[in-house]
């Protein structure tokens, strides 16, 4: 599955970097994120709740932080397992300025989040 997407937000690009890499905000921003914790290796320790048919359900993971450019871009991945199977996401997120106002606005835009999914039930 493939999900693409644009985001214009009217805050200085600045401001939605430091945002983006808030652990708070991340969390907010994690679709059925339920907990996430700092973890010793720099990545989150996260409590996803998936709510998509076969494999609905509670996965424990990790979301890890790679190839960051401040304060333009970065790769975002999350992973978890859980007992109806595991899920995988990553993409890249990029911030750009949009120059047709007088501060600097960011444009979040994630090109492609490639996601695997598995319900070894429905894999069989």
């Amino acid at each position: 599955m493939d999900l693409k997407g644009t985001h214009r937000v009217e805050v200085p690009r600045d401001r939605v970097w430091a945002a983006l890499n808030d652990p708070a905000v991340l969390q907010q921003c994690t679709p059925g994120c339920q907990r996430m914790e700092p973890s010793a290796d720099g990545s989150f320790d996260v409590l996803l709740e998936v709510g998509i048919a076969a494999i609905k359900g509670q996965y424990s993971g990790k979301i890890r932080i790679s190839d960051t450019v401040p304060p333009a871009q970065y790769k975002l991945a999350v992973s978890g397992n859980g007992s109806t199977g595991f899920v995988h996401a990553e993409g890249m997120i990029w911030l750009q300025p949009a120059h047709r106002k007088p501060f600097v606005s960011g444009l979040i835009r994630q090109k492609s989040s490639a996601i695997r999914l598995q319900n070894p039930k429905v894999a069989t």
